[in-house]
Order: C-alpha cells, then sequence, then structure tokens
C-alpha cells in the first residue's frame, strides 16, 4: 500500500509542477500558480492514506513554488519579505486544508467499514433467521407427520391384530368391512408418503414437467380410482361433451386431483356431496372440485396454500392433516402456467378451482 501511496504523491506533485510552469507561459500570476499547489496538495491528501504523504506535498509543494517561482529563481533564497509571508501562509493553509481532508476520508472510509460490517452483521441475523424458520418448519412437518401416522397405522394395527385373534370365528360381512378399512387407511397413508415426496422434490430441484397432451376424462378416471374414501359417497361428476386434451403432467395433475378429492372427503360427513367438475373457458381447462361441508372462512382462503396450513377444522376421521397437499397443489399447477385458488362452494361447502392453458406458450413451442 505504501508503495502506491509513494508513486500517488510523486504523480500528483509533478503533474502540479508542469500545470504550473504551463499557467505561468500564459502569463498566469504567483498567487494563482499557489493555487495549484494547494490543489495537489489537496489530491495527496484525498488519493493516499494517513497523514503522512499529505503533509509531505505541503512542504514539497512549498519548496517548488520557492525554487521555480520566487526571486532569486532556481534557488531555495529568498530575497522579499512578501515571499515569506507568502509561503509562511501557503504552508499554512495547505496544513490544514491537509488535515481536513485526510481527515474527511478516514471517516469516509471509516463510514464505509461500519455500513459493511452492518451488512454482514444483517446477512448473519437474517441467515440465523432462516436457519430458526427452517428448524421450526422441519419440527413442525415431524410432528404433523407424526400425528398423521400414528392414527392410521393404530388403526391399521389394531383392525389387524383384531382379524388375527377372532378372524375364525367373524362373519364374513365383517371381515370384510375391517378389510376395507384396512385398505383405506393404507390408501391415505401412500397418499401422504407421495405428498412428502413432492414437498421433497419442490423443495431440492424444483418440478421437472413432463407435459403431453393428456384427456380429461382418463386423468380425472384415475384421481378418483385413487381415493377409495369416495366409495359410497354422493359424487357428481360432469365433464366435457366432447374429448378435452390438455398439454400437462398428468401423473401430477392426478395428484393435484387426488388431493382436492381427499380433502373433500375428510372435512366432511358422510352424507355430504363432493362434486368434480371440468370444462373449458376460452384459452383454459378448468377444474373445479366443491362439497358441501363446512366450508373455510374467507380469511384462510389464501393462506391455506402455505406449508403446514390447515382450515382448523378436524374432520370425521379424527385427523388434521399435514398440510401439504394443497401446498403441493398450487406449486403443480403453478408450475403448468396456470393458477389455484379457494372459496364457497354453491353446495354451501368448501370449492377449489384451478386452470390449466390448454395450449402450450409459444417460447416453449419454440424451444422444442
Amino acid at each position: 500500500m505504501r508503495k502506491w501511496d509513494w508513486l500517488r504523491t510523486v504523480l500528483i506533485l509533478a503533474a502540479a509542477l508542469v500545470l504550473t510552469h504551463l499557467l505561468k507561459a500564459l502569463g498566469v500570476g504567483r498567487e494563482s500558480l499557489l493555487m495549484v499547489y494547494i490543489v495537489g496538495v489537496l489530491c495527496c491528501a484525498a488519493f493516499t492514506h494517513g497523514y503522512f504523504y499529505s503533509l509531505l506535498g505541503a512542504v514539497v509543494s512549498m519548496l517548488m513554488f520557492n525554487y521555480f517561482d520566487t526571486q532569486p529563481l532556481h534557488t531555495f533564497a529568498i530575497s522579499s519579505k512578501d515571499d515569506y509571508t507568502l509561503l509562511a501562509f501557503f504552508l499554512i493553509a495547505a496544513f490544514i486544508a491537509a488535515t481536513l481532508t485526510a481527515r474527511f476520508r478516514e471517516a469516509l472510509l471509516q463510514s464505509q467499514e461500519n455500513e459493511h460490517r452492518a451488512e454482514q452483521l444483517f446477512k448473519e441475523k437474517e441467515g440465523a433467521r432462516l436457519e430458526a424458520e427452517q428448524a421450526k418448519m422441519r419440527s413442525d412437518l415431524l410432528r404433523s407427520i407424526g400425528h398423521d401416522l400414528r392414527t392410521p397405522l393404530t388403526g391399521i394395527q389394531c383392525g389387524a391384530n383384531y382379524l388375527a385373534e377372532h378372524g375364525d370365528t367373524l362373519p364374513p360381512a365383517e371381515i370384510k368391512k375391517f378389510a376395507g378399512d384396512i385398505s383405506e387407511e393404507v390408501a391415505w397413508l401412500s397418499n401422504l408418503v407421495e405428498n412428502i415426496l413432492y414437498m421433497t422434490r419442490i423443495g431440492d430441484v424444483g418440478l421437472q414437467l413432463q407435459k403431453q397432451p393428456e384427456v380429461v376424462d382418463d386423468v380425472v378416471s384415475e384421481a378418483v380410482a385413487h381415493v377409495p374414501a369416495l366409495a359410497g359417497r354422493a359424487l357428481t361428476v360432469l365433464l366435457p361433451e366432447q374429448v378435452l386434451a390438455v398439454p400437462m403432467d398428468g401423473r401430477m395433475i392426478v395428484q393435484v386431483l387426488v388431493n382436492l378429492l381427499d380433502n373433500a372427503v375428510r372435512y366432511t360427513g358422510a352424507g355430504c356431496p363432493v362434486r368434480l367438475s371440468v370444462c373449458a373457458e376460452g384459452t383454459r381447462a378448468v377444474f373445479v372440485v366443491e362439497d358441501g361441508g363446512p366450508g373455510i372462512p374467507p380469511d384462510q382462503c389464501e393462506q391455506i396454500f402455505s406449508s403446514f396450513a390447515t382450515s382448523g377444522k378436524i374432520g370425521p376421521d379424527g385427523r388434521r392433516g399435514v398440510g401439504l397437499g394443497l401446498t403441493i397443489c398450487r406449486a403443480v399447477v403453478c408450475a403448468h402456467g396456470g393458477a389455484i385458488a379457494a372459496g364457497s362452494s354453491a353446495l354451501g361447502g368448501a370449492k377449489f378451482s384451478f386452470w390449466l392453458p390448454l395450449e402450450e406458450p409459444m417460447e416453449e413451442n419454440n424451444h422444442e
């Protein structure tokens, strides 16, 4: 650093000397030449570190002015009392200007350093806050998953133990009922694990879509088949009269419909109707899942799509749910270029609707 400060000081003083000679050749008076040297001293204070180089510049500038611009020329002798006074006040003014400039520069550097430290401290605090939030989210996830796994696993274990102990004496109808209950619990667990895997993929690498034209009737039929709890429910499915093919990742949209239908069953009683409808509106395919249950409070229609959020209600089976399903639904639908929303249904309960574009965006077509 010192080497560069020496070089800057030499270059600034040399430039001041050359400039004074040029101005003197143009007839500029000595008092004006002193201003050039003072500017040189200020530059030394501004572009070097510490007080030494600025004070050195003041002394050297005075000597150069004495040598080149006072009588007798090219000597350090001073023949006039006025020159003594001029040089003395020049040196005092140069010292004061150099000192103030150096202090200002140090204050500026200190301010920048403080700002940098403040930014680093803010980043550290922000990082700590994010880590704390992530730790809380992991804790919430594990706690919610533990709660959601315990209920169906307990039912499966109890049902299986009861069948193992009393299966020989139970009538076929009751055995069939126990087997159906176990199958339903297993299907629910499978859907929970699938949602957790989807959430992991979203958090790690994002959703990788594999789009191709899918017939809506086939997607809806597969989704309904993956929700055994719909058996015995008053389910209404409304599909377009004409074949409707939508560019989508079929497996992911099936999971979206499974999550929505599963919610419609979980948070409503056995007698509540469920309706799934699909229609084409302009350049969009609109999917709507409705139920006749208690519905969703208006102030929760947006936040319910956040991770670990639920409607606050416990379903008839005693489950509250991890709250990942709707988060995954939004992520999948948005990745397709669509949108999803919650609201009130004409059936009196909750309504979830999402739309997908019927045509691929021009950019994707060109890319393909």
